[in-house]
């Protein structure tokens, strides 16, 4: 696991000063039941009928977020302010919940609706002032949920993760898109394509010309 800058091993415990420790892409591309679950035949489907197109598995996430370490004064993340992504031109993402996660340890929020909403579609952090005074709080929806909890989302729609004040939560996430080429992935592909995967969707992280060499 890493912060950005710093790696960890499971074994050394979490330094107290991190709120969020990342897996690296590598450790989540050899994680045979992960992968499994984001070519799920179900998820594949709904994904290519929000597209309309074949996905590609465009990047993938495993983060842990430490709620007992976030002490007043902590540097607030990215990803716990409102904000639209913008990753292509279409995308879907899917959010797996690995830890049962509540509003308190970090559960996603997301604004319905918003996608399609021509508000705050600058590219940066949305004040949560702003969202509360532009949709309606029945709009606002809270997604906690025990572990195995499962869902997709477009997230060029406003969103963000509650800031987490206690317990532990681990998240998988998968990006779909529709170019392999998006920011923040490995800059090649490969690694050998596991057996029973797709070569197209898997196509930005599977190099399926290195099986059996």
């Amino acid at each position: 696991m890493y912060d950005g800058k710093t790696s960890f091993l499971v074994e050394q415990g979490i330094p107290s000063p991190f709120t969020k420790l990342t897996y690296s892409t590598l450790d989540i591309l050899r994680c045979a039941p992960l992968m499994k679950l984001a070519n799920d035949p179900l998820i594949l489907s709904a994904v290519t009928l929000a597209l309309g197109a074949r996905p590609t598995i465009a990047t993938v996430h495993g983060r842990w977020t430490f709620g007992e370490n976030n002490r007043e004064g902590a540097q607030i993340s990215y990803d716990d302010i409102y904000h639209r992504d913008a990753d292509d031109w279409r995308f879907i993402k899917l959010f797996v919940y690995l830890t049962d996660t509540t509003q308190h340890s970090g559960a996603h929020c997301f604004v319905r609706k918003s996608h399609l909403s021509p508000q705050f579609t600058r590219r940066g952090p949305i004040a949560d002032a702003e969202v509360v005074k532009t949709f309606p709080a029945d709009d606002v929806m809270t997604i906690e949920g025990e572990a195995g909890t499962v869902f997709l989302e477009n997230t060029w729609g406003i969103h963000r993760q509650l800031l987490a004040t206690e317990g532990r939560r681990l998240i998988f996430s998968v990006l779909y898109s529709l170019c392999p080429w998006v920011p923040w992935r490995l800059p090649k592909a490969t690694v050998p394509l596991p057996q029973g995967l797709d070569s197209y969707v898997n196509r930005a992280f599977f190099a399926s010309f290195l099986i059996g060499k």
